[in-house]
């Protein structure tokens, strides 16, 4: 099977089938351009009126990366074919809330999508590496200078999203201990995140929607924040 030039390995091509055949609506696979930032924040898409889902993916990765960003994709396609549940803000006016909503929703689905790979033998440490660097990146922005709140809460997230998909906790383990040493409101929301989802994992949409709507309390989100499930929209 080929897919953008691509020849996929047997074990690659046997699982895009198996995910593929059971999604709602046809994938339309796109080159991705790395150029464009819009590509790269948002390389999946449903699109309702035409009934596809669009794909975009870098054709010019080395053969198993480039599989790996495929099947990862398209594991974004599953969850939004099985209507996996959302967090959203109440208000548009909220930024803080739309920000919170959006990383706890991606955090919960990035988990989900790393254990699928695993179930594969399909992880990479490169995408460790990339997570890392928000990470450091995000801790070099300032923000803990004029809203430490805020900065608690993005720190324990990311951190929280490392702790459940990166192959080498141990180096994981060693920043939580650097922050059990030197900031202890920033360690508290690392402890009671990972709590929350060692608690109700990500199996299904229900563990799904009870670590959202756990992990947007935990956040100081009450009444700020709707969950989408089943259907229905309720607020947090």
């Amino acid at each position: 099977m080929e897919i953008l030039g691509k020849a996929l390995s047997e074990k690659t091509e046997a699982i895009y089938k198996d995910i593929t055949e059971g999604l709602i609506y046809p994938i339309k696979i796109v080159k991705l351009d790395p150029e464009n930032e819009e590509d790269c924040s948002r390389p999946v898409a449903m699109d309702t009126g035409k009934k596809e889902f669009i794909v975009k993916v870098d054709n010019t990765l080395e053969d198993s990366l480039f599989e790996n960003a495929l099947i990862r994709d398209i594991i974004y396609c599953q969850q939004m074919s099985n209507n996996a549940p959302v967090l959203s803000a109440k208000s548009k006016n909220d930024i803080d809330g739309f920000q919170v909503a959006m990383m706890i929703s991606s955090i919960i689905m990035d988990i989900d999508v790393e254990n699928k790979l695993r179930s594969y033998d399909m992880h990479i440490d490169d995408i460790d590496t990339m997570r890392l660097s928000d990470l450091y990146a995000f801790l070099k922005s300032g923000m803990a200078d004029y809203n430490r709140e805020l900065y608690n809460v993005f720190t324990g997230l990311q951190i929280t999203l490392l702790y459940f998909t990166t192959s080498k906790r141990s180096n994981i383990e060693e920043i939580i201990e650097t922050f059990y040493l030197s900031d202890k409101n920033a360690m508290d929301a690392i402890d009671k995140y990972v709590d929350i989802i060692d608690r109700y994992g990500v199996d299904d949409n229900r563990s799904m929607m009870r670590c959202m709507r756990k992990l947007a309390i935990a956040c100081g989100m009450k009444g700020r924040l709707l969950l989408e499930y089943e259907g229905k929209v309720t607020e947090v």
